[in-house]
């Protein structure tokens, strides 16, 4: 087992230490080499899917407000799960929105 330092008042393990820096050495250099396949996939894209583009990064950065970065090796949640409720949920606004539409066209066709 690594050697025990303290840091900030916590003690840590310097093999927690080490994996930690590699980790993030590999996140920084796949944060590096997104952004520039990014960069070279929007001018390819119309005004409109780069509106989505955005409108997916917005939902991202919300989504690192609750729950931090994205971290898929060390992330506990159930995204199948929450997937097959987040499409129930869609599921059931599309149906309301539909029936609200519906119930105000012939509210206006009657009146």
């Amino acid at each position: 087992m690594g050697r025990t330092t303290r840091r900030g008042g916590v003690a840590v393990c310097s093999r927690m230490l080490e994996a930690a820096e590699v980790r993030t050495s590999r996140t920084a250099g796949l944060a590096r080499s997104m952004r520039a396949e990014l960069e070279g996939i929007m001018p390819m894209l119309g005004a409109e899917e780069l509106a989505v583009l955005r409108w997916i990064a917005v939902r991202l950065l919300a989504g690192q407000q609750s729950y931090g970065r994205l971290d898929l090796a060390h992330d506990g949640r159930d995204f199948a799960r929450e997937r097959a409720e987040e499409l129930a949920d869609a599921v059931v606004y599309s149906a309301m929105a539909e029936l609200r539409r519906v119930v105000v066209r012939d509210a206006k066709a009657a009146g």
